[in-house]
């Protein structure tokens, strides 16, 4: 038996702000200027770590980003720091769990901290902050694209193609009077995360894409001290990001496909990266606030049909087969939803997950990424792959 690993996108339908401009999209090609890796793991039970990538595809502009690694539960910020990519640039680094402390560590030039660009012989390693309800061993990793500019308009530099671009030119230059010709519309950003582990007897990995939003409103590249604030789409990429980001990821449904007779090993991730910036009292669009003002609790609603093979429709948001279709929670702002919850006697066929929402702008759409977890036996080894899943855009969009 073998798989094909395929990630089924749809485009989503540009959503229209009061000025009539075209607003950000989801990226087919997944080049844009907000990336968000959907689920990071630094597991000690398996030895669980991710890879994540960050890569400029452009070879004649030089970019700059900030990278934020955050928890699952809240999005608190477990780290965040900025990367000077060159033209055709990649940084690489590894989130891993160093007996129970969740760290970060690379050697890439493109990282600038603590006063110095990263080496070699400059290596970072670094414990995540440990900001979360629930500790910081998986969560998801956010890229921001501050500011993109021509390389051969940087000064002191003598850049030409395939002729590396100093990095410190290339930071001086942004944090300084930035006379290179920065603009906002940062279009090249990529990336992709790799998430394995090689316990128990086993070797899985795990292999995705970031889903990429591009095509924003602002024009103009955000200022340097924009690096050392808090990390929120619209302080990092332009008024109005939010807002932005929450059209292109609308959804009303997610379909997650099961077989084998063994549904546990299946499950949906709902990654909701605008949650965290929804405060109490004013998130009436998609999250219930079901907590006290100190100490919020948002929910994400779903209800779920179950199909088999048949087109037999045999389970509603319930354990027992023929049950009346129900509304579930989650609350914390990455859902993990097994299958088995809700395929009853079923072996082989797929779940719908539909989202609520209580907004009547959005139809009942939800502003989440879906990604499927599948977990198969192929002859005697245990694959697992990672993808996302297909599902179906709003029809309708905020105003």
């Amino acid at each position: 038996m073998s798989f094909k690993k395929k990630a089924i996108l749809s485009s989503v339908a540009a959503a229209v702000i009061a000025t009539g401009a075209t607003a950000a999209s989801l990226q087919v090609d997944h080049t844009g200027q907000y990336l968000v890796m959907p689920a990071y793991y630094a597991l000690s039970d398996g030895n669980w770590q991710t890879k994540i990538r960050v890569i400029n595809t452009n070879t004649t502009e030089a970019a700059v980003a900030k990278v934020v690694i955050r928890e699952y539960a809240t999005s608190a910020e477990d780290l965040d720091f900025p990367i000077y990519l060159t033209p055709g640039d990649v940084w690489e680094g590894t989130i891993y769990n160093d007996n129970g402390v969740v760290k970060l560590k690379s050697t890439d030039d493109s990282m600038y901290v603590n006063g110095a660009f990263v080496s070699s012989t400059n290596p970072v390693d670094v414990a995540l902050f440990d900001n979360g309800p629930s500790g910081n061993q998986y969560g998801y990793v956010e890229v921001f694209g501050l500011g993109q500019v021509p390389a051969n308009t940087v000064p002191g530099n003598n850049w030409t193609l395939n002729n590396p671009m100093s990095k410190s030119a290339l930071r001086d230059d942004y944090i300084g009077t930035r006379t290179g010709g920065w603009h906002g519309d940062v279009t090249d950003l990529t990336g992709l995360e790799v998430v394995s582990a090689s316990g128990a007897g086993s070797e899985r990995a795990m292999t995705l894409v970031a889903t990429t939003i591009g095509d924003f409103e602002n024009t103009g590249a955000m200022p340097a001290n924009i690096i050392g604030t808090d990390s929120t789409p619209d302080n990092l990429i332009g008024a109005g990001a939010k807002d932005e980001i929450e059209d292109a990821l609308l959804k009303d449904h997610v379909f997650v496909s099961y077989s084998n007779n063994n549904a546990n090993e299946t499950q949906l991730l709902l990654t909701q990266p605008t949650k965290k910036y929804d405060v109490p009292n004013a998130i009436a669009p998609y999250w219930t606030n079901v907590g006290t003002a100190a100490d919020p609790i948002y929910r994400t609603y779903y209800s779920t049909i179950a199909r088999n093979m048949l087109e037999q429709t045999n389970i509603q948001s319930t354990d027992f087969s023929g049950g009346t279709e129900e509304t579930l929670h989650c609350d914390t702002e990455i859902c993990y939803l097994m299958n088995d919850h809700f395929i009853g006697s079923f072996t082989t066929g797929y779940v719908d997950y539909k989202l609520l929402g209580d907004n009547p702008d959005t139809d009942g759409a939800l502003p989440v990424i879906p990604t499927q977890i599948i977990g198969e036996n192929v002859g005697a080894r245990s694959v697992v792959n990672m993808f996302e899943p297909a599902y179906h855009a709003a029809e309708k969009h905020k105003d």
